[in-house]
């Protein structure tokens, strides 16, 4: 099994609003046998070096996070030194807000993917985008997100890829990770189901997404962190994070066997 699982700390949002939140989730992520968190979503006043001393003394270790597109723009210096000192390598962004109802609209946007890219670069980071619905739009036979992949440098900036929103735009999950392998080091897994006739969040395992083949396709393209993700939990989102651990767990040591390993 190539992939380490972590837990994306969004999930866990509500449980680490202070400084003692953050200390018993850690605890608790640390005792589930979580080794690597995405630091995104945490509102806890802490600074840098104390996220750092809170993670090592619960064996965590940051693998990316997603930082304000703001002050991505504005401060791209200062974020990246913040991101050294909490030992991360992988500075992602969730959402810019920047709209892309035109060809123009997203012609600026990858140059300022480009020009955030370009500094993180100098300080020895990657730069990476998370995609939701927005970025499978086309243009011209392309998606925005393969634009941005095609008009980008390889070395300044990746992708954390979000298997779940990639199938809400209609998209193949699947076929995306294979042709953006070596441009996505991170994964999102989240699985999707119905309730209510409405599409919702489940945890991994438990929803209708082929992760088993989401798995292999991950496996095989150098993702390297499989990120637990769920945005809404019908129940306590420790026992969700749980859940989907163990499943994917087993979906590691099902790959493993077919190849031999």
């Amino acid at each position: 099994m190539k992939q380490k699982i972590g837990a994306q700390l969004y999930t866990l949002r509500d449980k680490v609003t202070t400084e003692e939140g953050f200390c018993a989730t850690m605890q608790k992520l640390g005792e589930l046998g979580y080794r690597y968190v995405q630091f995104s979503g945490v509102t806890a006043p802490l600074t840098p070096r104390r996220v750092r001393e809170i993670l090592d003394a619960n064996g965590l270790t940051i693998c990316c996070t997603h930082m304000p597109w703001e002050r991505l723009l504005k401060e791209p210096e200062q974020v990246a030194e913040e991101n050294l000192v909490m030992g991360n390598s992988i500075v992602g962004v969730s959402n810019t807000g920047h709209p892309l109802t035109t060809l123009e609209d997203v012609r600026e946007y990858i140059g300022q993917i480009q020009q955030v890219g370009r500094v993180m670069q100098e300080y020895g980071l990657t730069f990476a985008i998370h995609n939701h619905t927005d970025e499978f739009h086309r243009y011209g036979g392309r998606s925005v997100l393969q634009m941005v992949r095609e008009e980008t440098d390889p070395a300044a900036v990746e992708f954390i890829f979000c298997c779940f929103w990639a199938l809400a735009a209609g998209a193949d999950p699947v076929a995306y990770l294979r042709e953006f392998a070596g441009r996505v080091r991170c994964c999102h897994y989240k699985d999707m189901t119905m309730l209510n006739r409405e599409r919702a969040f489940a945890p991994v395992g438990q929803g209708n997404m082929n992760y088993r083949a989401i798995w292999q396709a991950c496996e095989e393209t150098g993702v390297q962190y499989a990120l637990i993700e769920q945005d809404v939990c019908q129940k306590d989102p420790l026992i969700c994070m749980e859940e989907s651990r163990a499943y994917m767990q087993t979906l590691g040591e099902a790959y493993d066997r077919e190849q031999g390993v």
